[in-house]
């Protein structure tokens, strides 16, 4: 009965000590390559096709003060990629901003802006911007009171808040 069950002791051991090491590799996985691509591995200067967010500020031209463009524009931006063309969208987040801010051109390209109205009276202006590392320049007018203010911004993309929607 001792030989027994000294045996059966013996075998635990051997089969412990084969699957013990298998059982901490499986412990410290690291992430996978699809999460890190995800997650961490975007290279800004070539895109796959598809939809993004990233922030994209307005400055004052040459500066790295914020806009009085950004009091109505949200900071973060969706960005379409296709066929390596970037399309960036900034969002007029009130009401108020929509009938204050008109007349909107990029000048560092001479690109139009499309403004879209939205049903919740937002609005969004879309426009084609040459890379993520370059500025593109904005100008608009925006109307306070009965005087009306000639802007112009820069808008800068912060490639380290860059994400895959």
């Amino acid at each position: 009965m001792k030989k027994r069950i000294l045996t059966y002791l013996s075998v635990g051991v051997l089969l412990l000590g084969a699957f013990a090491p298998g059982i901490s590799v499986l412990a410290a996985t690291p992430t996978t390559d699809v999460t890190q691509t995800s997650a961490t591995n975007l290279d800004p200067a070539n895109l796959a096709d598809g939809q993004y967010t990233i922030d994209a500020p307005l400055l004052k031209t040459g500066t790295e003060a914020a806009s009085l463009a950004q009091t109505y524009i949200d900071k973060s931006a969706k960005l379409v990629v296709k066929d390596h063309q970037l399309q960036l969208t900034l969002h007029i987040n009130s009401s108020d901003g929509v009938s204050k801010i008109t007349d909107v051109k990029t000048t560092s390209d001479g690109q139009p802006v499309t403004v879209t109205k939205n049903a919740d009276q937002t609005a969004d202006l879309t426009f084609n911007v040459a890379s993520l590392s370059t500025v593109t320049n904005l100008s608009s007018i925006i109307n306070v009171g009965a005087s009306s203010i000639a802007v112009t911004m820069d808008v800068k993309p912060d490639t380290a808040s860059l994400k895959v929607v």
